[in-house]
């Protein structure tokens, strides 16, 4: 649809621009899309964050101009594409220790930000650890990057996976999965488990941080042709951050002492959470590492110009 009205219109003519014409349209996400044409008035130069601008005041929304979009306009009439950018982003860390004495270990992890504003984070522990614990988490998580990335919803994907490796391996050899899926544009997270360890999502508190844990009492994949995969949603707002763990640290959480750790950590540098997290749970000295450790941390935060409107 066109845009006429003259308050948008006049407000980019304003900028130095001649021949305006803006139309609107709907992806497949339901968010906006916007398209401006036009040239420059002078022999000036108008830049296409300035428009960016001028469309985020006008719709109060967090507008940018698209990757492929000029960076500018002269007086050689062109057009630019505009698109909602997502409300929050994420700044995430991880870290794997091996098993002592094993040459690699058996966890494996994908994180991936999509065009569409999804940040993916997965997790797979194989059955055991070593090279074989290693090539079954990997094949896992290479097989659900795969249908992602066609196109394919979470739910189909991960049953798809389970059918495979179960008539693959007869049930004989399994793997945990355990994956969120954070929307950066509204904060919705929604995770998937079979057989995984527990997902902790941290709120800082002026007395302590909040802490939510999302547990599994699935089987693993690779078990039954069939098995259920647990979903938990979760609204996440900036400031917020989420934790992922392989089994061989939730096996060293003696009396609650992880809930303790999340409850006092300081929630924002991802990197430094992960080094106070293995730190903190590593040096109990009542604990030996048996198994192989992967520790995730994703911390939310508002994007600049949704944090400065």
């Amino acid at each position: 649809r066109e845009i006429s009205d003259e308050k948008l219109l006049g407000q980019i003519r304003s900028l130095g621009m001649d021949e305006v014409r803006v139309t609107a349209s709907m992806d497949s996400g339901n968010r906006s899309r916007y398209y401006v044409a036009g040239r420059t008035s002078g022999q000036g130069m108008v830049l296409s964050r300035q428009v960016a601008d001028v469309l985020s005041g006008y719709f109060r929304k967090n507008i940018r101009a698209g990757m492929d979009s000029p960076s500018l306009f002269f007086d050689e009439y062109r057009s630019a594409v505009y698109e909602e950018a997502a409300r929050y982003k994420g700044r995430y860390h991880v870290r794997r220790i091996k098993k002592y004495g094993s040459p690699v270990s058996g966890d494996n992890f994908s994180v991936k930000e999509y065009e569409d504003g999804r940040l993916v984070m997965m997790l797979s522990d194989g059955m055991g650890s070593g090279s074989l614990a290693s090539c079954e988490s990997c094949m896992m998580l290479d097989t659900m990057e795969e249908l992602l990335e066609a196109g394919f919803a979470p739910e189909y994907s991960i049953a798809f996976a389970n059918r495979c490796m179960s008539r693959r391996n007869k049930g004989r050899i399994f793997t945990t999965f355990d994956m969120v899926v954070i929307d950066m544009y509204d904060g919705t997270m929604r995770s998937f488990k079979q057989g995984a360890s527990v997902t902790y999502v941290i709120r800082p508190g002026d007395d302590g941080n909040e802490i939510r844990q999302i547990t599994s009492t699935t089987l693993p994949v690779g078990v039954l042709d069939d098995a259920e995969c647990d979903m938990a949603d979760v609204k996440l707002a900036a400031g917020d951050a989420v934790v992922m763990v392989s089994d061989g640290l939730s096996d060293m959480d003696v009396s609650d002492h992880m809930q303790d750790v999340l409850k006092g950590i300081r929630v924002g540098d991802s990197r430094r959470m992960v080094d106070d997290i293995l730190g903190a749970m590593i040096g109990q000295g009542d604990v030996s590492l048996r198994d192989d450790v992967t520790v995730m941390a994703a911390v939310i935060s508002g994007s600049e110009k949704s944090s400065a409107a």
